[in-house]
């Protein structure tokens, strides 16, 4: 359908002599010489009770470190979803939104492809599949990015090369330009793919991923509507990398301190 149509203390003592004696080896003093205790002395000194607990504290710290360690080196999953805007925008460091308010077009009607947007660092292209056109909706004075004809997909290039999380209003549209209830399909390059059913152009759904994406492409799973896109926020997470490395260091530190006041 197309829309034209509308370290331990040691155990052992080392002696020297004075320079006019004869060289003497260096010897393991009796016990009765020594003044200094072994280590196995200097533990049981300590009450029964008293030495467990520090045993045991120091194993259940060294685990708490090391459980800290490989949770923070564990890989993050590829992507992760988003139905909420807020915890989507939460989980970013760097984020731009295109809301195609700048289309120069008044009405309803083709638009030239590809439309190139930027922000914050971030670039990106919006074109069609397979065939290079777009399709301006306006809509109650609110301008919406489509296709035409319906059997074309829209695809964003994200052409920056440092992008790690994509979301926004994808819908179906009918031949008039109104929001019509139906599935998409999302895919990114990295091959996560969903269907989306949203229940009006205000739902949102948004992915964050562990490394850069280039591309995401909605498709239609009807046969008579049009993929439309409300919005468009695309943004940065923070590296898996230095996120790991944040709560080796939070853990060592916890450790070291709490080890200097016993």
């Amino acid at each position: 359908m197309s829309r034209h149509y509308a370290s331990q203390p040691s155990t052992f003592v080392l002696t020297s002599s004075a320079p006019s004696e004869p060289r003497r080896e260096a010897r393991i003093l009796p016990s009765a010489a020594r003044t200094e205790k072994p280590c196995a002395s200097l533990i049981n000194d300590l009450p029964r009770g008293g030495r467990k607990v520090d045993f045991v504290l120091m194993k259940r710290r060294a685990l708490a470190v090391l459980a800290v360690t490989l949770a923070a080196l564990s890989p993050a999953p590829a992507a992760t979803a988003y139905t909420n805007l807020a915890s989507f925008l939460g989980a970013l460091t760097n984020s731009y939104t295109e809301s195609f308010s700048g289309l120069t077009n008044t009405s309803s009607t083709n638009t030239a492809a590809p439309q190139n947007f930027s922000g914050n660092g971030l670039t990106f292209s919006a074109n069609t599949q397979p065939t290079n056109s777009l399709w301006t909706v306006v809509n109650g004075g609110t301008k919406w990015l489509s296709v035409d004809p319906g059997s074309s997909s829209l695809v964003f290039t994200l052409t920056s090369g440092n992008i790690t999380a994509v979301g926004g209003n994808f819908f179906l549209t009918d031949l008039p330009g109104d929001f019509i209830t139906g599935t998409i399909n999302i895919l990114f390059s990295d091959t996560t793919t969903t269907n989306w059913s949203p229940s009006s152009t205000s739902a949102f759904i948004g992915f964050t991923f562990d490394s850069p994406v280039t591309s995401m492409t909605i498709s239609r799973t009807g046969n008579t509507d049009f993929v439309t896109a409300g919005t468009i926020t695309v943004g940065q997470v923070p590296e898996p990398t230095t996120t790991a490395l944040l709560l080796v260091a939070g853990g060592s530190l916890l450790w070291w301190s709490r080890r200097r006041k016993r």
